[in-house]
């Protein structure tokens, strides 16, 4: 697996909702990053933005959800249920969001 850092996140729609942008880097006026398009045109436009809305829902919430995750492994015995349910719900939240 590549470690090349990826472009900031979050990354949002653009507004076909087929196309992903970087909204986490700062250009300047009318400059943006294009992530990738999800424009299969054997595929309905809504099956498109479905899967461009998938897209970012992972990936904006990729890191809340390792972090949760790595909150839970790392817990050392003495952790009350709630705390870890917490966390858990947190997380599930987070990558529950629409884009």
């Amino acid at each position: 697996m590549s470690h090349t850092p990826h472009t900031p996140l979050p990354w949002k729609a653009t507004d076909s909702r087929t196309g992903i942008f970087s909204a986490g880097e700062p250009l300047g006026k009318n400059k943006i990053i294009g992530i990738c398009a999800v424009d299969a045109v054997s595929r309905p436009l809504s099956e498109n933005i479905a899967n461009a809305d998938f897209i970012l829902t992972a990936c904006n919430s990729h890191y809340d959800l390792l972090e949760a995750l790595e909150k839970i492994a790392n817990l050392d015995g003495r952790y009350r249920p709630a705390y870890v349910k917490e966390i858990a719900i947190s997380a599930i939240a987070k990558a529950r969001r629409a884009p």
